[in-house]
């Protein structure tokens, strides 16, 4: 999942983690670092968490991002 996370240009780092989540046990979440020029929003999110689907199992996505 990281090794995927972190092809996406616009981050510099990130990590993985399990979350625990009443309705589906766990949860991935993922903890980024954007890459110099990137700002937070909801669209960046959503793109991140489309390009892991692209290139992971489209399950394994991180349901959760925190910066």
């Amino acid at each position: 999942m990281e090794s995927a996370l972190i092809e996406h240009q616009a981050l510099a780092v990130s990590a993985v983690v399990a979350k625990l989540d009443a309705l589906r046990g766990k949860i991935v979440k993922a903890y980024i670092i954007f890459a110099s020029g990137y700002n937070q929003s909801k669209e960046l999110a959503k793109d991140i968490q489309d390009f892991v689907k692209n290139h992971t199992a489209s399950y394994k996505y991180p349901r959760e991002i925190e910066l």
